[in-house]
């Protein structure tokens, strides 16, 4: 793969967060008791690419303490730096919208 562009954040390779297939029915028997929330269909697209990889160096979404310490401290621009972007990258917020009555 050294032909392709390197992912971001000073990977070597993007993040995999996808499940094989011989160990699927474990994977769905641990989940089965965790809380579930609807999603969009962009939302679910959003997910599926934390997943495969695509949004790496991202592996999910952060708690509400570190979702708001970014918001407070603007750590949008040291993050940039923090994971080793160019000037070309993009630092951009991954949300996931969920009602406050859908929160478990």
């Amino acid at each position: 793969m050294s032909d392709l562009i390197a992912p971001h954040g000073g990977l070597t390779e993007p993040v995999c967060c996808t499940v094989a297939a011989d160990a699927a029915d474990d994977f769905l028997a641990s989940a089965a008791d965790l809380p579930k929330v609807p999603v969009s269909a962009a939302d679910l697209s959003t997910v599926y690419r934390i997943g495969d990889g695509t949004l790496s160096p991202l592996t999910g979404p952060m708690n509400s303490e570190v979702f708001n310490r970014v918001l407070d401290e603007s750590v949008g621009a040291s993050l940039k730096s923090a994971i080793e972007c160019s000037d070309d990258d993009i630092v951009a917020a991954v949300i996931i919208a969920i009602s406050k009555a859908d929160c478990p």
